[in-house]
């Protein structure tokens, strides 16, 4: 975690304006800002780069629910004037969360964007389980009857790998999406993952990108 905040920090010094880094989850996110905080130093040197900025997390209920998009709304303002003032940002914020969605960061509010990690799918929650368990019927059943047993069974695990790989890079795809908004915007997009230099999840990135990812091992 401080050698991610290190990473960061280099960027974000020649990053200019908005930088958006997206984070797996929230529990994630208070970690790292957790260690960050620590004696390592690490925000003190983010934060004399760019001001720091990071996304709140609703509990669910819909009073809370309320609160966190008054807050979202606020935190995007703060963001932007910063910004439009010149003086840059850095906004830590969730894949999947609300400002992985719907919100645009195009030209200056998003110069830089990080994606840290994979945000697939907690498979120990129950209905989550329940989804690969039904993908993994479906595939079997409808597999040609002539094939073997193991290999019926095989097709069926394949598409729930896939349907849950999927998931995943689509929330990816959401984030890497925010930035570049219009034909003459422009973004640095980072990707901070040993995974992302596997053929197969190269493959389910967007076309646009799909063929220009330069891999760097730090």
């Amino acid at each position: 975690i401080i050698s991610l905040g290190r990473t960061i920090a280099r960027y974000c010094s020649v990053i200019p304006d908005g930088v958006v880094v997206f984070f797996p989850s929230y529990d994630y996110l208070a970690t790292v800002l957790k260690v960050w905080a620590s004696s390592s130093g690490i925000l003190n040197s983010l934060s004399r780069l760019k001001p720091i900025f990071h996304e709140p997390q609703s509990t669910g209920t819909t009073k809370d629910s309320a609160n966190a998009n008054t807050n979202t709304d606020s935190l995007l303002s703060q963001y932007s004037a910063f910004v439009d003032a010149g003086k840059g940002g850095l906004l830590l914020s969730v894949m999947g969360g609300k400002l992985s969605e719907g919100i645009n960061f195009s030209d200056a509010l998003g110069r830089g964007v990080i994606v840290v990690g994979l945000p697939f799918p907690n498979t120990r929650n129950v209905i989550w389980q329940a989804k690969l368990q039904h993908v993994e019927k479906k595939a079997y059943e409808l597999a040609d009857s002539s094939r073997s047993e193991d290999e019926r069974r095989a097709c069926g695990k394949a598409a729930s790998r896939a349907y849950y790989e999927n998931t995943c890079m689509r929330t990816v795809n959401q984030c890497i999406g925010r930035a570049i908004r219009h034909k003459g915007d422009y973004a640095a997009i980072l990707m901070i993952d040993r995974r992302y230099q596997t053929e197969r999840i190269q493959g389910k990135l967007p076309r646009w990108i799909r063929g220009s990812p330069v891999s760097y091992t730090h």
